[in-house]
């Protein structure tokens, strides 16, 4: 049996900017970075209108 050989691919980001978001109980959390890992944000939302530990 012929043994295949994989080449390393390598794949171009297609979007300009990426997100991602972690929802809990009591809060929400979103972090936004540029393909080339420029330009990050990160925020946490709180999910009621007052914080219940106030």
């Amino acid at each position: 049996m012929k043994q295949q050989i994989i080449e390393d691919v390598n794949i171009m980001p297609q979007l300009d900017r990426a997100c991602g978001l972690d929802m809990h109980k009591d809060k929400i959390v979103d972090f936004i970075s540029g393909k080339n890992g420029s330009n990050q944000e990160f925020r946490e939302f709180g999910t009621y209108t007052k914080p219940r530990y106030e």
